[in-house]
């Protein structure tokens, strides 16, 4: 399956949650079944742990890894 090039992709917000445990997400996935999609939401240790599968089987993968470091306030 191939998504549209329309499909907006959003920003994961502080809000939203790892599927897996409940910690601040940072990387969003999408998968195909059948005609429908289906998003699973990972923070950054469980998605590093499954990250190779993850990406054989997800059409999509939004990875905002990246905003860790930039949510760790600075040491005085």
């Amino acid at each position: 399956m191939v998504i549209e090039s329309s499909t907006r992709v959003v920003a994961v917000t502080t809000a939203e949650r790892c599927d897996r445990c409940g910690a601040r997400a940072f990387v969003r996935t999408t998968f195909a079944a059948g005609e429908d999609l289906h998003e699973l939401l990972w923070c950054g240790h469980h998605f590093a742990a499954y990250e190779s599968k993850i990406r054989e089987q997800a059409v999509l993968v939004q990875d905002e890894r990246d905003a860790i470091d930039a949510t760790v306030p600075p040491l005085d």
